[in-house]
């Protein structure tokens, strides 16, 4: 199964305000696909292919690794991959609640390594991915929002949960499903 670990976005009120963020990009004609509001996010990690023996296996290892009492983040600014000048992924960042998910992905990549679980390393910046561009067109109205939204203030959000997800492809976008749980106490 192809598979992250992540944090959902949950709350109405900032699923409201990013939906408002992508409506305001669509009205500049560039080439991008939005994530569906129900899957909007923060990966942890991405797992990529992995089959049902190292699902349980991670879930026993992340229940017995992940002590973390809940926390608030705050969703603020956007920006882009690779940079503002070539926008490949829009993003919305992530200001108070920034320390604790970077200590919860540290915790996440030392339990995989404790289990010999491989992944790509990549440096980890907490975001909530808006969307993803499929070419060039208007990159400079685009880059001119983003600098114009560098410090917007989205909402807040609780985070109670760190989940294993899968992710199902279809041609219409993927489809995401809770695989494990993890509640935050």
């Amino acid at each position: 199964m192809r598979a992250f670990i992540a944090v959902d976005i949950e709350d109405p009120r900032l699923i409201s305000s990013l939906s408002s963020i992508k409506n305001t990009i669509s009205t500049l004609n560039v080439p991008i696909k939005f994530v569906e509001d129900e899957n909007l996010h923060i990966t942890l990690v991405f797992l990529g292919e992995i089959d049902e023996s190292t699902v349980e296996t991670l879930k026993s290892g992340l229940e017995e690794n992940i002590k973390h009492p809940p926390f608030e983040i705050s969703v603020e600014g956007l920006g882009s991959f690779p940079s503002l000048s070539r926008p490949r992924v829009v993003w919305a960042g992530i200001r108070k609640g920034s320390k604790e998910l970077t200590n919860i992905h540290e915790t996440v990549m030392k339990t995989l390594n404790t289990l010999n679980i491989r992944v790509k390393g990549e440096k980890f910046h907490p975001h909530v991915t808006i969307g993803r561009l499929k070419g060039s067109r208007n990159i400079q109205s685009l880059t001119k929002l983003l600098i114009e939204y560098s410090n917007y203030f989205f909402g807040e959000q609780q985070i109670d949960k760190v989940k294993i997800k899968q992710s199902i492809l279809t041609p219409k976008g993927p489809i995401y499903r809770d695989v494990y749980v993890k509640k935050l106490v």
